[in-house]
């Protein structure tokens, strides 16, 4: 984690209606997106998605939305695409921009189809931050009540 990058006003607004993910964006998939970078409409700012949990069917997902600089994704991007004979580098650059993003700032409720904002709010102060591979998270997801923390129930689950 990198302490001095922010998520820029826009996306740490509490009015932020949608968080749409352009497809290039995505860093993880599962009938959605599991870990992937928005970016602010209204100015350069970036930021990264991680997956806590999801309902029963998957169309509603929580997530933690952290800052990220667009440079360290730029460069996330230019490495991937110079290509490896490596098959674990892919996972050391992922692993490498998720510990270049900023704190946990807001926890977002969203519609995986659209991209719409169903519901954010400020990370909370006693929240842990996401650590694991999402498969650990969304099996822990009810225990830690994520969908709780933003007054949604937790449908089809």
């Amino acid at each position: 984690m990198n302490p001095a990058v922010r998520l820029c006003g826009h996306l740490a607004s509490d009015a932020v209606a949608a968080l749409p993910v352009a497809p290039d964006d995505v860093l993880e998939w599962q009938d959605g997106p599991i870990a992937a970078v928005v970016r602010c409409a209204a100015c350069d700012g970036a930021g990264l998605l991680e997956l806590l949990d999801w309902s029963g069917d998957g169309r509603l997902r929580v997530y933690a939305l952290s800052g990220l600089d667009p440079a360290a994704f730029a460069l996330y991007r230019r490495n991937l695409a110079r290509g490896s004979c490596d098959l674990a580098r892919r996972q050391r650059e992922h692993e490498a921009l998720v510990a270049s993003a900023g704190r946990c700032e807001r926890l977002v409720a969203r519609d995986a189809a659209s991209g719409a904002v169903v519901r954010s709010a400020p990370w909370p102060a006693d929240a842990p931050s996401p650590e694991g591979s999402w498969q650990e998270r969304v099996g822990a997801g009810a225990a830690a009540g994520w969908f709780a923390r933003l007054g949604i129930a937790r449908a089809g689950s």
